[in-house]
């Protein structure tokens, strides 16, 4: 079928070939009815599927109030389309309007491949050193920055064991890392919050060492 304008208000009356119908194209609010087999009106979008087990013809209105665009196709077997509103047929293929998606990140796309944007800055600090049973804040909250941290544990002891979190992590809570400087344990997390180290040995100093990017 045709592409079809409609005024706001306007009628149209759409004889169909088949029980199938496929919105190709729709601009505006539009709403198919059929008053003689009593089916109310419905708004239809682009890429609908709709079946009509015993219609010969719909009514198309534009329900709007301003110019609306719709094209139908009309069909005796059923289309199947994806959600973007792409059909294949066999022996040939029909071609419809996507529609864009509007994204919002901190990457880049190109050639249909996502990157992440590389760190703009990076900070360090000295090494931390967290005396036993103790827990130390090791990055403040940060409003207006987004930062990765990267954290290792470099303890002059692998059996110190500690948690990573909130001002609230516990012996019991957090993630837990282990490690020495001979296999450091290593954290990354991307956080504008503060990030709290417990070391939960009852004798053995824990060391941190820190450094983030931010973007």
């Amino acid at each position: 079928m045709n592409l079809i304008t409609l005024q706001p208000g306007e009628i149209r009356q759409i004889p169909l070939t088949g029980r199938y119908v496929v919105v190709r194209t729709v601009v505006g609010k539009v709403v198919l009815s059929d008053p003689h087999l009593g089916l109310p009106e419905f708004e239809i979008r682009q890429s609908d599927n709709v079946e009509f087990e015993q219609s010969r013809a719909v009514t198309v209105r534009n329900a709007g109030t301003t110019v609306a665009q719709v094209e139908l196709q009309s069909s005796p077997v059923k289309i199947f389309s994806n959600d973007g509103g792409s059909v294949k047929i066999s022996g040939g293929s029909i071609q419809s309007i996507i529609e864009p998606i509007q994204v919002t990140a901190e990457a880049t796309v190109q050639d249909g491949t996502v990157t992440s944007q590389s760190q703009e800055t990076v900070g360090q600090q000295a090494d931390i050193t967290i005396p036993p049973a103790t827990k130390v804040k090791v990055l403040s909250a940060s409003s207006d920055i987004r930062r990765t941290a990267f954290i290792q544990l470099i303890s002059s002891s692998v059996t110190t064991i500690c948690r990573v979190g909130d001002s609230t992590v516990d012996a019991n809570s957090g993630l837990y890392l282990f490690g020495s400087t001979g296999a450091p344990a290593v954290l990354e997390i991307d956080l504008k919050g503060e990030l709290w180290i417990l070391n939960t040995h009852a004798s053995n100093s824990a060391k941190v060492a820190v450094m983030w990017g931010a973007k």
